[in-house]
């Protein structure tokens, strides 16, 4: 029987379905589909480049990381330092030397450094064979007028004579015991006799000691005389330190000679030397140096600020020392002071210099690293040579004999001049300019060139992650052992925080840092 399909049912093919072909999709397909190719070819190799850059950066960031040079930065502060100024000093002080009156072996009776009065035995010159002879023959004198004094009593026992006026009182108050038990009369006699003789004795004894005491002594001042003749002992013809050693300058550099001493003696190398022991005449012995002693120093107008002539002040170097300003005598900046002092002089009695600092002062301001501050050669230019550019100011147009121009790098001005960095063969010291629009060789106040080269101090700002070197104004005074304070009035192209680096050396301007 038929099969008879229902009305109202469509019937489906199933099988895989009819590929359109490039042909049948028209030419703006083909086209679109060459566009996209092109477009991802074009994707991927940016991203190859792109990746490949990234990693050669990192690469080289990490193998500079490990083995390249680091700049360490550091932000700056605001900030406070002690400040502790040192300064060099040069002793001054009155000494006399004194000299062997003959030869021989020099012995000293007082230690170095001991202060003595005015004719106090300090040493002595002596033949030392003869004065150790003499010297033992005096101790055992000495000894047997001791044992002498000791042992006086006992010489009634070695005394014949003694002994006898011993027997004769003791048989005169035995006979006179026998008679006072039958007369008591007789006790009067008895005590006269025995005072008498009691007397008697001891004008014996006296007059033995006597000799022999005389005899000691006698031989003593004969040994003393001789000892004379060996020894010549030198004594103080003042009071002051005794010092046993001498540099040379002891008769230059005193209160009388020196009014002002000259810069070039606080450069001297004193050479000490010692007394020999044993001594020709004319040797130097020792010196006798005043209780009274100076220092001398040239010292920074900013630290003598205040100070006048007879005013009281302490300044430190291993201890306190109290001193009085004697004089006061500019100098340019700075001044030349002598300070007079009365304590001490034992402890720097064979110094000539002395380092010592003043006060401890405290300074507020930008506090910088002295590992990040360096000098930077520059030339001075005065002002009516220079023509100035930049937003800041920080560029100097300069116009040479030649007519040609030159730009440089301002790392500095004052009142008077523009300090320019060096380009080499393009601007140096001894170049001539001329004055911006004139047609005539400009002068350096006298007609000169370009002044030579002078340094200026700065650093490098790194805030961009560029090595700028910035210029900055340096107070000497104002500083510690690790930092400087700079005045921010003065330093205006420092600010806080900003970012600079402490090891420059390791640095070149305008070097990528990071």
């Amino acid at each position: 029987m038929p099969k008879h399909k229902p009305e109202g049912v469509t019937k489906i093919s199933v099988g895989s379905p009819k590929k359109t072909t490039y042909a049948e999709k028209g030419p703006v397909y083909l086209r679109d589909r060459r566009e996209a190719k092109s477009r991802n070819k074009s994707a991927r190799l940016v991203s190859i480049w792109f990746f490949g850059f990234v990693i050669i950066y990192i690469a080289q960031s990490v193998f500079g990381f490990a083995f390249g040079k680091q700049a360490r930065i550091e932000q700056v502060t605001l900030g406070v330092v002690s400040t502790v100024a040192k300064f060099d000093g040069l002793i001054i002080r009155d000494e006399t030397i004194y000299t062997a009156p003959t030869d021989g072996e020099l012995v000293f009776f007082v230690r170095e450094f001991e202060r003595v009065k005015k004719g106090a035995a300090i040493c002595a010159v002596q033949d030392i064979a003869q004065v150790d002879r003499i010297v033992s023959e005096l101790n055992d004198v000495n000894a047997e007028l001791l044992k002498l004094q000791e042992t006086r009593g006992s010489l009634a026992d070695s005394d014949g004579r003694v002994r006898q006026l011993n027997a004769h009182m003791k048989d005169t108050l035995s006979a006179g015991l026998m008679t006072l038990t039958q007369d008591l009369s007789a006790i009067g006699k008895l005590k006269e006799d025995i005072e008498q003789s009691v007397a008697l004795r001891n004008d014996v004894l006296q007059s033995d000691s006597a000799r022999l005491l005389s005899a000691s002594a006698q031989k003593r001042e004969q040994l003393s005389a001789e000892l004379s003749r060996y020894q010549s002992i030198t004594t103080a013809q003042g009071t002051g330190i005794v010092c046993l050693q001498f540099d040379g300058f002891e008769t230059q550099l005193t209160t009388d000679l020196m009014e002002v001493v000259p810069k070039e003696l606080f450069k001297l190398n004193p050479m000490l030397t010692v007394s020999p022991l044993i001594v020709k005449p004319g040797d130097p012995i020792f010196k006798l140096t005043s209780n009274v002693w100076y220092i001398a120093a040239y010292i920074p107008n900013a630290h003598v600020e205040g100070w006048e002539e007879g005013q009281n002040i302490t300044i430190r170097a291993d201890r306190e020392i109290p001193v009085t300003i004697q004089k006061i005598i500019p100098d340019n900046d700075e001044k030349y002071v002598l300070l007079k002092s009365t304590r001490y002089l034992e402890n720097y009695a064979n110094e000539r210099s002395l380092t010592f600092s003043l006060s401890e002062s405290y300074d507020q301001g930008l506090k910088i690293s002295r590992s990040a501050v360096m000098d930077k050669e520059a030339l001075r230019i005065p002002r009516e040579l220079v023509t100035l550019s930049g937003a800041a100011g920080d560029v100097a147009i300069l116009e040479k004999t030649d007519g040609s121009v030159v730009e440089a790098q301002v790392l500095q001005t004052d009142e008077f001049a523009v300090f320019v960095a060096v380009i080499p063969k393009v601007l140096e010291a001894g170049m001539q300019l001329v004055t911006p629009g004139s047609d005539t060789e400009a002068s350096d106040f006298g007609g000169t060139p370009i002044s030579q080269a002078v340094t200026v101090k700065g650093l490098y700002k790194a805030n961009t992650g560029i090595a700028e070197f910035k210029s900055i104004i340096v107070d000497d005074t104002k500083q510690n052992t690790d930092y400087y304070i700079l005045d921010p009035e003065l330093n205006r192209a420092i600010k806080e925080k900003d970012s600079i680096v402490t090891n420059h050396s390791l640095v070149t301007d305008g070097e990528l840092l990071f």
